[in-house]
């Protein structure tokens, strides 16, 4: 599975849709786009343009960085496994476990670029503190439970 980065173009009526970019062994540019959803159905690869101007014109369009995430041949998305994990501390068990089958969480930060950036690497330390606490646990990303917006 390849490492791809992700981004997230949110509309006024608070829907979103996802861009997904990575650059291919032969240096091409594969691009993946869809509805914010656990699958980005289309799929483009070009070459001729680098990663990080592609990315750029996104961002100048409102594309947001959401952070790296591995997607399969067919589109399937999943975090990616190469985030540092936090040092996962014991948690109590809680009963009932009620199984989720996705988890999307947006955050609308109006302040400045610094203040966003620093936001952005805590919102990522957060889901490491996440991901570690629910393997700690031996739970499946899937199976946290009390999750809602």
């Amino acid at each position: 599975m390849a490492v791809w980065n992700l981004f997230r173009y949110r509309n006024s009526d608070g829907s979103s849709k996802d861009w997904a970019v990575t650059t291919n062994a032969d240096g091409s540019i594969s691009t993946r786009w869809g509805k914010t959803a656990s699958r980005l159905p289309s799929i483009n690869t070009r070459t001729g343009i680098r990663q990080y101007d592609i990315e750029r014109q996104k961002q100048a369009k409102g594309y947001v960085f959401v952070g790296e995430v591995e997607i399969d041949a067919d589109g399937n998305i999943r975090l990616s496994r190469s985030a540092p994990m936090a040092d996962p501390s014991p948690m109590p068990p809680q009963t009932p476990s009620i199984a989720v089958d996705k988890l999307y969480w947006h955050v609308d930060c109006r302040a400045g670029h610094v203040t966003l950036l620093d936001m952005g690497i805590a919102l990522r330390r957060w889901l490491g503190d996440l991901e570690a606490w629910s393997q700690a646990r031996g739970d499946a990303v899937s199976d946290w439970s009390g999750c809602s917006g």
